[in-house]
């Protein structure tokens, strides 16, 4: 197909009247602004898989406004889509709305397996960390699922619900016994998981 992996956006030669970036780096919309802005800065218009920027207009005003002016001063266009939160835990529950004349309550649940996932997965959400360990990240927002909150925000848009507020809870699951998961193993008091919720 012709297809190149280059080191740099520089290195991207493209003959197209208007083309297109698939940004897929990261989940939080300041850390990955400046990629965005390159891509822009080379004549791109971006969808990006950021779960932040799915909805960022609430927890991050300042950061949307400054994406938007910048995007339209260049003539081009940045969406955020998320990934996951993204279509299936926010965009697919509007669409599904849709057939019902009246919304009262809207549940969305996750689960995911990580014992069958990556290593670097099951670090990033903290299995085999003490309960404390857990608990002092959780204190500084620095674990847990990206873009929750985003994804109840995109609902409550959709819906045409206003929000007074949004809770975010998050609580470890502590292995009762030592468990041994496919890429490693677990002892007894050690983290194996976690529940989110988002109340609104």
């Amino acid at each position: 197909m012709n297809v190149h992996v280059v080191s740099s956006i520089h290195e991207v030669k493209t003959s197209v009247e208007h083309p297109i970036a698939l940004h897929a780096t990261g989940s939080n919309a300041k850390q990955v602004w400046p990629q965005i802005k390159e891509l822009l800065d080379h004549g791109f218009s971006v969808v990006s898989t950021c779960e932040q920027l799915s909805f960022p207009w609430q927890r991050h005003p300042e950061l949307a406004k400054e994406i938007d002016i910048y995007a339209k001063s260049k003539g081009l266009s940045v969406i955020g889509t998320g990934i996951n939160p993204g279509f299936i835990m926010d965009t697919m529950a509007i669409c599904f709305s849709t057939v019902v004349t009246t919304v009262n309550r809207v549940l969305v649940n996750r689960k995911v397996d990580v014992s069958k996932r990556r290593l670097p997965l099951q670090r990033k959400v903290g299995i085999g960390m003490t309960k404390g360990e857990f608990e002092a990240l959780a204190e500084q927002d620095k674990i847990g699922h990206v873009g929750l909150e985003e994804s109840v925000r995109l609902i409550a848009y959709g819906l045409d619900w206003e929000l007074t507020r949004v809770n975010n809870t998050i609580e470890p699951t502590i292995a009762t016994e030592d468990i041994t998961v496919p890429l490693t193993s677990l002892k007894k008091g050690r983290l194996v998981g976690y529940t989110k919720y988002q109340e609104f």
